[in-house]
């Protein structure tokens, strides 16, 4: 590469890095750009004759700045604002002469003079325009309440269903879970806490009664004349209070929760 071919190429390279920069703006903003930057640096070169350097070009860039300040103020430069368009003048109508002493036909009136003057040929004030109507207040959403009737159901059969054994449990965890407030994970803990406690006492009847030592006695249901051990009684009660307590408090819980989730507050 000689040296004359130095300036070029370093122009080259700069339209080049413009156009990378200036990709942020549309293809007709960036061509636009590119050629103008193109032709004021064919210009100088014009100018400079054989005097064109790589001094000489670097100093016009440094003038012109980097190709990143350029797309800057390309994009920051204010639009042009439109030179404003000159009303067409109406042309003046024809004027028809009348008698004498009279004016003619089609001219303005003579002003008026004397007192009433200043009353009926001064212009009215005008009316300020009547304001726009403010917006219509929007209240905010409100959502309907969720019923909780089913809910209410499920937490008062499994509650009670001590009264009736059995029917009471069984259809309360059928409307637990039908209803819609309560996860699955939650309706699966439900149902093994209110069933698990009367599963349990079923399987240890069995140990109760062949439990040993036996007490002196006789067996509940006539199964012999050994009595059951203390211990294996206690246990079987305490797993009935157990079976007792259990469905009230998980129809709390449950109950709690379905108000929470009906009120939006979960």
């Amino acid at each position: 590469m000689t040296t004359n071919d130095r300036p070029d190429t370093l122009a080259a390279d700069y339209l080049a890095r413009l156009r990378v920069a200036a990709l942020t703006l549309d293809a007709s903003a960036r061509d636009e750009l590119v050629q103008g930057i193109a032709e004021h640096l064919e210009d100088a070169k014009a100018r400079a004759g054989d005097t064109w350097s790589e001094a000489r070009l670097l100093s016009v860039l440094d003038r012109l700045g980097t190709p990143e300040e350029i797309v800057a103020a390309a994009v920051t430069a204010p639009e042009p604002i439109p030179e404003p368009v000159p009303e067409p003048v109406p042309e003046p109508e024809p004027v028809l002469h009348a008698g004498a002493g009279e004016p003619p036909w089609g001219a303005p009136p003579p002003p008026r003079t004397g007192p009433q003057a200043h009353t009926l040929g001064a212009q009215q004030p005008a009316y300020a325009a009547a304001p726009a109507p403010w917006p219509a207040a929007t209240s905010p959403t409100t959502t309907a309440p969720v019923s909780t009737q089913l809910e209410l159901a499920a937490v008062l059969l499994i509650g009670l269903g001590f009264i009736v054994p059995g029917f009471g449990t069984i259809a309360g965890l059928v409307c637990v879970w039908l209803s819609k407030l309560w996860t699955t994970a939650e309706k699966v803990v439900a149902s093994v806490l209110v069933v698990g406690p009367s599963i349990v006492a079923v399987l240890s009847l069995p140990l109760v009664f062949l439990s040993a030592p036996r007490l002196d006695g006789f067996w509940p249901f006539g199964m012999g004349d050994g009595g059951v051990a203390a211990p294996a009684w206690l246990a079987l009660f305490v797993v009935g209070a157990i079976g007792f307590v259990l469905p009230i408090l998980v129809a709390v819980w449950l109950w709690v929760v379905a108000k929470k989730r009906a009120l939006g507050q979960v």
